[in-house]
């Protein structure tokens, strides 16, 4: 049976990526970035480790004025189309390493 990957709450997640628990909350409800689990009885969210990268990049492009619209459009993306959708932001996209 494969390891399952180490979850954090999402306090021990908004330390990790410098992202404050209002924040976590607001990209979860829009499908931005969302709780891997969410426990039904007490409503507590967990995220998975493997999220931060995504994490930190949101929070990145958000530093960068980049509307939450076009976040969500780019992470939706395939990686390869990715340039050619917003190439008025492409040199900051490939800083990145997007």
């Amino acid at each position: 049976m494969p390891a399952r990957p180490a979850r954090l709450t999402i306090g021990d997640f908004s330390r990790a990526t410098l992202l404050t628990i209002k924040t976590r909350r607001h990209y979860h409800d829009t499908s931005l970035l969302e709780a891997a689990e969410v426990d039904t009885h007490t409503g507590y969210r967990r995220y998975p480790t493997s999220q931060i990268p995504q994490a930190l990049m949101i929070k990145r492009l958000r530093e960068l004025r980049m509307p939450l619209n076009e976040i969500r459009q780019l992470l939706g993306a395939p990686r390869r189309g990715r340039r050619s959708i917003y190439s008025p932001r492409g040199l900051m996209l490939s800083e990145l390493n997007v």
